[in-house]
């Protein structure tokens, strides 16, 4: 990676960061657990070093530790130097200290001592005289400055004129950070220009930084509104040299507030707060006590504020209350719907898990992907992928996601999941109903007796879709489902989710799906008891909602107590809770699960014909009988053709010619059914029926499937089709057109005749290709170590 960083992009310099403090990083042995495995730190610098290949400087930036009693600066920055490293940052805390108080500038001291290569001191650097009272202080070499500079980039030209020993210069005035604020964003939106959806993700993204630059301001209540309602940058210039004075909007030349000088940046500064919990993955100690790596070993261990470790097992029975949890489950990974060998879980960690009462399953969220549980013990992939990331929707094998976070089910066939800032659903086939004999189900388990799971056949069944994108600044972090309370009204429940400081409820089942804000304020951190928008949240971490109407959520604050515990034990409680009423569970086995509008109008499409239908369309031979009202309403082909002016809008038959029969059956199946298991040996089929027959949304679940086939020996039939189908397929056809450039040299070899009847075919399309091709960086092997 650094060799490919150095030769093909030109890089200047190379910094290894060992210093994350995030907790989901150090559970995977990263961040700042890595210098615990001081082999495994020593090998990865001296790879960097050997990639960098005398080119360009490698530096490392490290905390002092991951918990005061855990300090492995000295040691890894000696490490560090032996293996060829130019430089040392030290960021004087450690890392279950985030960035609250006291920093340990003394430790910058120690490893300046330590070692021969510059060290540079990092930690409360807010001004200029604190860069030259740390470089007197530990003797270090130079200062790094981090979040002091957010929302104060003007903070390096201070700490220049103090090193050098000139006078500061005059802080800012509120017109010339607005100034310097909208040159920031535009920024912004150049460099995420081709990755973004337009202005308005670089606009949302960039809201976090309108309070730190104007924090303080007198005058800047009312640009600071303006700045965060804008939807483009047009809108932002507008706010800033429009409404600068003349409209009383802001006092332009309102001086800079001293409080915004030692202002902590974003979260985890300020006063002192309680030291977060490590995470570590199973056997990471052992190479630091001296007993050799065991990294590869699954599971998680947890360290506290004062590095005692500990591991929670769900086994045996507690000694202080009696309790018996039986027996571990021992999970296998699915084959093709027989149970393989045992699954050992993964790298990535579980985010979150819900138990779905219509398929009888446990799902959970690991990775970039969405997994199950079945009744078998087996865990199998439903949606997505573990290490694919993407925003897309479709049949679960071929959809991505972002950050899947927190999961909830209504009960009735569908999953809702937070991703970053869009709440997806997840919507399970009809055969997956627990009792129908071919879903999962944890009801009667049967791993003992080694039955196998039916359930891989039928993953394709599983249909995402993006149910709403949310308007915040911060991702979910809660997400909760509420039933109709029981009435039996028909009522779809509601989805309650919280982001940052804010918490919304989102109804269900309605023409439009809309959020309205339930509590919290946006942007606003506080704690606060009250009604509504009256109540204040700090940090909104976790959802969960009662049987009766009532949601709780878990407010994380940074002024509480911490304790440590030195031999942590499970212990199981029985607080008599009432489940919700769409999980309540019933004496009666055989008693129906809620019906759903979906599942009965496929099963009214499953009857057919039963004499209810009006009319019949004709494909390819077959005949389908459908009902005309539902197709006008979701297809507008069909509104036009059977509910327009047409002669034939009375027909009781009609005929699509040049159309796929079985093509049609899946297309109809979405029409009724809003979901489409889409073969991949029928996905160009579908594509061009979805196309013709106006359904945008089956068309884009179609081209995904068609996109996740291709392969070095289809990619150039691909090409030649999604060309000849006109505007609509110019997407599809541009990421086609990608994949062959990154895999052209596989594809020349797989299907050289199909590539002469590309170009024979399409001689434009082919010398696009090749030119293309030309430009392209040429290839290096990878570096191994």
């Amino acid at each position: 990676a650094v060799r490919q960083l150095v030769l093909e992009y030109g890089v200047h310099h190379v910094d290894l960061n060992f210093g994350c403090p995030v907790r989901k990083i150090t559970a995977r042995g990263g961040g700042s657990a890595l210098p615990l495995r001081p082999g495994l730190f020593a090998r990865l610098v001296a790879a960097a070093v050997a990639g960098a290949d005398g080119q360009v400087p490698v530096t490392v930036k490290m905390r002092v530790g991951l918990t005061p009693e855990l300090s492995t600066a000295l040691q890894a920055g000696r490490a560090a130097e032996a293996e060829g490293a130019a430089a040392i940052t030290l960021h004087a805390r450690t890392a279950d200290q985030l960035y609250s108080p006291p920093v340990d500038w003394p430790a910058v001291r120690q490893l300046v001592e330590a070692v021969r290569i510059p060290v540079i001191g990092n930690g409360d650097v807010y001004e200029g005289a604190d860069a030259v009272r740390l470089m007197a202080e530990t003797g270090c070499a130079g200062v790094m400055v981090g979040r002091a500079a957010l929302g104060r980039p003007w903070v390096f030209r201070e700490v220049a004129a103090a090193l050098q020993g000139r006078p500061p210069p005059p802080p800012p005035s509120l017109g010339e950070v607005a100034r310097v604020a909208l040159g920031h964003v535009e920024a912004e939106a150049a460099w995420y220009r081709g990755y973004d959806e337009g202005q308005r993700d670089s606009l949302r993204r960039f809201r976090k930084f309108v309070p730190l630059y104007l924090f303080g301001f007198h005058s800047a209540a009312r640009l600071q509104a303006r700045l965060l309602a804008a939807e483009s940058l047009e809108q932002w210039r507008a706010a800033v040299y429009d409404d600068a004075g003349g409209s009383a909007m802001y006092d332009a030349g309102e001086q800079f507030p001293a409080a915004g000088f030692r202002h902590p940046r974003l979260k985890g500064g300020g006063a002192d707060g309680p030291r977060q919990r490590m995470g570590l993955p199973d056997g990471w100690m052992e190479e630091w006590r001296g007993g050799g790596g065991g990294a590869e070993q699954r599971g998680g261990r947890d360290a506290d504020a004062g590095g005692h470790f500990g591991r929670a097992s769900a086994a045996g029975a507690d000694a202080r209350c009696g309790l018996d949890l039986g027996l571990p489950i021992e999970l296998f990974a699915g084959l093709d719907g027989q149970p393989g060998l045992p699954w050992f879980g993964s790298d990535w960690p579980i985010q979150s898990s819900t138990w779905d009462a219509h398929s009888g399953a446990v799902y959970f969220a690991q990775g970039f992907a969405v997994m199950r549980l079945g009744s078998d013990n087996t865990v199998e992939v439903v949606a997505g992928e573990l290490g694919a990331v993407g925003k897309a929707d479709g049949p679960g094998p071929v959809a991505r996601f972002t950050c899947p976070t927190c999961m909830a089910s209504d009960g009735a066939g569908a999953l809702y999941l937070s991703d970053r800032d869009r709440i997806r659903k997840l919507q399970l086939p009809p055969a997956w109903r627990k009792g129908e004999g071919r879903g999962p189900s944890l009801a009667a388990p049967t791993a003992a007796a080694g039955g196998p799971a039916d359930a891989h056949a039928h993953v394709e069944g599983v249909v995402v879709s993006t149910l709403l994108l949310i308007d915040v600044t911060a991702s979910i972090q809660g997400l909760c489902f509420l039933s109709g309370c029981g009435s039996g009204s028909g009522d779809s429940g509601t989805l309650v989710y919280g982001a940052d400081s804010t918490i919304y409820r989102l109804p269900l089942g309605g023409a439009s799906v809309t959020p309205v804000l339930l509590a919290g304020a946006e942007g606003e951190h506080e704690v606060a008891d009250g009604v509504g928008s009256g109540a204040r949240f700090n940090d909104i971490r976790g959802l969960v909602a009662d049987g009766e109407g009532y949601c709780y959520c878990v407010d994380y604050c940074c002024d509480a107590d911490a304790s440590d515990v030195e031999d942590p034990r499970p212990l199981v409680l029985d607080l008599g809770l009432k489940p919700q009423h769409c999980h309540r569970p019933t004496s009666n086995a055989a008693t129906p699960l809620p019906r759903t509008l979906p599942a009965d109008l496929g099963v009214l499409l499953g009857r057919q014909p039963d004499g209810t239908a009006d009319v019949t369309i004709v494909v390819g031979g077959r005949t389908f009988h459908a009902h005309r009202g539902l197709l006008c309403a979701r297809s507008d082909y069909f509104q036009q053709r059977l509910g327009g002016g047409f002669a034939e809008s009375s027909a009781q038959q009609l005929t699509l010619p040049e159309a796929a029969a079985d093509a049609f059956g899946v297309v109809l199946r979405f029409v009724y059914t809003d979901a489409a298991d889409i073969p991949a040996a029928l996905a160009q089929a579908v594509a061009e029926l979805a196309d013709r027959l106006l359904l945008p949304e089956l068309f884009q679940q179609a081209t995904a499937v068609v996109e996740a086939s291709v392969s070095p020996g289809t990619v150039a039939g691909l090409l030649l089709w999604a060309e000849a189908r006109g505007p609509a397929f110019s997407e599809l056809l541009s990421r086609l057109k990608a994949w062959y450039l990154e895999n052209h040299e596989k594809a020349m070899q797989a299907a050289e005749e199909q590539m002469k009847l590309l170009a024979a075919q399409s001689p434009s399309l082919f010398f696009e290709l090749m030119r293309n091709t030309r430009s392209q960086p040429s290839k290096r092997p990878r570096t191994r170590w």
